[in-house]
């Protein structure tokens, strides 16, 4: 049978296709300003390859955000894989592996060595058809703050909705105590952007961390402060006028329970303390908007993920698949760490 589509790059224009095709796919209502934002204001830059039918419609698309990447002593231009879809009238042609395989070559041959994503469990096949691999699964952890409602979802007898939270809140206050963490001449503060101070704190912080992506001020900014689909709001952690850690957060709301995020947040791995005002400055800026919980994206064995769970956070079922794929065989030979020690957050990622 003869194949009614073929592979190309992007090219200006085929925006408003890219659009309709991602909201008819993924049931959503993302805009021009949106992707404009997403691809062509990202500071390090995007690639995105298009499937085409034979009367010039995008029925397919592979997308990568280019990210700056510390490996070791090391910058390197990675990417993000995004936006992988395949219009319902072309699936299992091969699609989904053809452009995968195509765009992950060419990034290679252009020195994007390393690519990661976190894909829906629907979409593993496919990337494992083009030679990603499995690396960990990230833990999620959540804090209750309005226990009753959320039990609510599976207690549906009110006198034992109404015991059931009573007794679970009892336990929260004997067993769960967020301590008031003070630190002498520190203080968290809320704040509209990244001044300059952010790139003096990266410079000092990234020694702490072997794996990252570079979190200077022109991708926080791009990434918090810029994006027109999403509001965040940012606290830094600041003494004598230097930044010692900042902490971003966001809103999301699931089941008809509204939730806070830990969407970001970097501090000095000896520093614990920084990172306990943090979380704690989290907490009660949740309390005061309400939600029904608290939950944060954070890899396990990390001073954040211990720090989560001394303030009552609880891992749940649910992990995010953490993927990776080598485009380049020079890099393979050449890297030598351990690619599940690289520090993550939800903010590494374009869902929150």
């Amino acid at each position: 049978m003869e194949q009614s589509w073929y592979i190309r790059k992007y090219e200006d224009g085929d925006e408003a296709q890219i659009i309709d095709l991602y909201n008819f796919i993924f049931k959503m209502s993302k805009n021009m300003n949106y992707w404009m934002w997403k691809y062509k204001e990202n500071p390090v830059g995007f690639k995105i390859y298009v499937a085409e039918d034979k009367k010039g419609r995008i029925v397919g698309h592979y997308g990568l955000i280019l990210a700056k990447i510390k490996i070791g002593n090391n910058i390197i231009t990675g990417s993000q894989a995004v936006d992988a879809m395949t219009h319902s009238h072309y699936q299992r042609q091969g699609m989904f592996v053809k452009l995968g395989k195509e765009i992950l070559r060419e990034a290679g041959v252009e020195g994007i060595p390393l690519t990661y994503g976190f894909p829906n469990e629907p979409a593993l096949p496919g990337h494992r058809k083009v030679g990603w691999v499995e690396v960990c699964n990230i833990p999620i952890l959540i804090k209750p703050l309005n226990i009753r409602n959320i039990l609510r979802k599976y207690i549906h007898d009110g006198f034992l909705l109404s015991v059931s939270s009573y007794l679970a809140g009892i336990f929260v206050k004997i067993f769960i105590k967020d301590r008031k963490m003070q630190v002498k001449g520190l203080s968290v503060n809320h704040v509209s952007s990244f001044d300059g101070r952010a790139d003096d704190f990266w410079y000092k912080v990234a020694d702490d961390y072997s794996l990252i992506q570079v979190r200077n001020r022109e991708f926080l900014n791009w990434r918090y402060v810029k994006n027109p689909d999403k509001q965040y709001n940012i606290f830094v952690a600041e003494k004598d006028g230097n930044l010692l850690g900042y902490t971003v957060l966001g809103e999301m709301t699931e089941d008809g329970r509204r939730g806070g995020v830990i969407v970001d947040i970097l501090t000095y791995l000896d520093r614990g303390e920084i990172s306990d005002c943090l979380i704690l400055k989290a907490i009660e800026y949740f309390e005061a908007k309400d939600v029904d919980y608290v939950v944060c994206l954070m890899r396990k064995g990390s001073i954040y993920y211990k720090t989560l769970k001394r303030h009552g956070f609880i891992t749940i079922p649910k992990r995010i698949r953490f993927i990776v794929h080598i485009n380049s065989d020079n890099f393979s030979k050449s890297f030598s760490g351990s690619l599940d020690q690289w520090f993550f957050t939800w903010g590494d990622s374009d869902y929150m």
